[in-house]
């Protein structure tokens, strides 16, 4: 899967091995879009698994990157704060549940 590019370059995430199905997208809400340096991620788990989640510049370099573990049944809210200052720009967001890859493109302001 592509999830940037690097001078018309594709750009692959390593650690892929199925595409998101609309069931598993649908339980996941990502908001605000824009943000400043708080992303807010309602997850709703219908079974227990890993979660990772990494937040990637255009260029593919990780910017915040956190294992969550195994996680338990039921709706989580997930505060992700990134404490490292970042650029004004579009940064794109992996979610990795159970090897299935959630991306979204996010627009970080100042």
């Amino acid at each position: 899967m592509i999830v940037g590019s690097n001078n018309g370059v594709a750009v692959l995430h390593p650690d892929l091995v199925s595409v998101e199905d609309n069931k598993l997208k649908n339980d996941i809400n990502i908001y605000p879009n824009p943000f400043f340096n708080v992303i807010n991620i309602d997850y709703q788990n219908l079974s227990q698994n890993n979660l990772n989640i990494e937040l990637l510049d255009l260029l593919s370099n990780k910017v915040y990157s956190k294992d969550f573990g195994i996680m338990d049944i039921g709706l989580h809210n997930l505060k992700i704060t990134i404490d490292n200052p970042i650029s004004q720009g579009s940064y794109y967001l992996l979610i990795n549940s159970n090897n299935k890859l959630i991306f979204k493109e996010l627009i970080h302001l100042e």
